[in-house]
């Protein structure tokens, strides 16, 4: 991608999360590398079981998050513009978690799995706010998903009861809609 593409690009994104704290010029160096994909409403972005090769940043249009529950394919969350899509599979994760398809035509931009490597082995100041950014996603992750399990587990053993699956389904729907896959 040429340098002023990329520093356009740079200046669209910094909104995202995974770019949070970075200057245009460093959100520049880590989407420098980026190849642009369009898709179509009903076009895979990757499938559940795929292996990770990359993490995408969601320009324009919709994901649909979808997984294997009970034997079919159901939608858990739906992404919109301004989001990074499967980053955190690119610490330490080899599979896809889920499939994500376009609900509406969508623009895309893909860091593949060597260019993130090659970021990485730079060392530059934009790789390691990046890694700290996904390594601060992954913490609030867990941090909620601790927090409502620990409430959920409470609640259990007072008895409290038959609106627990419906809360289960919402913290579902939140989890995977806040999770970035």
């Amino acid at each position: 991608m040429e340098r002023k593409q990329a520093q356009e690009l740079a200046e669209a994104l910094q909104g995202v999360k995974i770019f949070h704290g970075m200057s245009p010029q460093q959100i520049a160096t880590v989407v420098g590398s980026a190849e642009p994909i369009a898709l179509s409403a009903g076009e895979p972005v990757f499938r559940e079981g795929d292996p990770v090769d990359g993490f995408y940043l969601l320009v324009s249009g919709s994901i649909s998050v979808r997984r294997q529950l009970h034997g079919r394919e159901t939608e858990v969350a739906s992404l919109e513009a301004q989001t990074a899509i499967g980053e955190s599979g690119m610490i330490g994760g080899d599979r896809r978690m889920a499939s994500c398809v376009a609900a509406t035509d969508c623009l895309l931009y893909k860091i593949s799995r060597s260019s993130f490597d090659r970021l990485c082995a730079s060392g530059s100041a934009a790789t390691v706010r990046l890694v700290l950014n996904i390594a601060s996603i992954l913490r609030a992750r867990l941090d909620q998903l601790n927090r409502a399990f620990v409430e959920l587990s409470e609640r259990a053993a007072r008895g409290e009861g038959p609106e627990r699956e419906v809360e289960l389904e919402v913290f579902r729907r939140q989890l995977y809609t806040e999770w970035m896959f």
